[in-house]
């Protein structure tokens, strides 16, 4: 009986812990404040930068980068979904449209979310500019998690973007 009391009270602690681990993370490089799920990993060097962490089979990244010239931004992030999707062995599937980049983003066509899809799984995309920099938000696993992939992606935000 008394086993049987111990395996009860760890299951129902278990049940109650929580599932993600929800930090907000000032990416001051980036000038990005995001929320992950988990401890992520953050390298920078020269004006870019990642910031990554996997959880429950998933991986939630943030990528950055400033580009030198203006009319670079443009045909950067045009670039950006197709050129990523095949670094990951995906497609792009098509485009979210009610996903929108955080506030502050400039508006360029090619801004916004994509589901990106293939043999290695299932991956959705989150891009923008921001003054001279190109962003890239991505949650990727084998099969995604909506509520996760939602709430990293909504947890973007730029300071000061009135």
């Amino acid at each position: 009986m008394r086993h049987f009391t111990i395996l009860a009270l760890a299951l129902g602690l278990m049940a109650c812990s929580p599932r993600w681990d929800w930090r907000e993370l000032e990416l001051a490089d980036a000038e990005l404040r995001a929320r992950f799920p988990c401890k992520p990993a953050i390298q920078t060097r020269d004006g870019a930068g990642l910031a990554h962490c996997e959880q429950q089979g998933l991986r939630f990244s943030v990528a950055w980068e400033r580009l030198e010239r203006p009319e670079h931004l443009q045909p950067a992030l045009a670039q950006s979904a197709p050129r990523l999707a095949g670094r990951l062995g995906l497609a792009v599937q098509g485009r979210d449209e009610a996903a929108s980049a955080p506030a502050g983003a400039l508006a360029f066509p090619e801004s916004g979310a994509y589901r990106l899809q293939g043999p290695q799984g299932q991956a959705q995309l989150l891009t923008w500019v921001r003054g001279m920099r190109i962003y890239q938000a991505l949650v990727q696993g084998k099969t995604l998690d909506a509520e996760a992939a939602h709430e990293f992606l909504q947890g973007l935000q730029h300071p000061h973007s009135g």
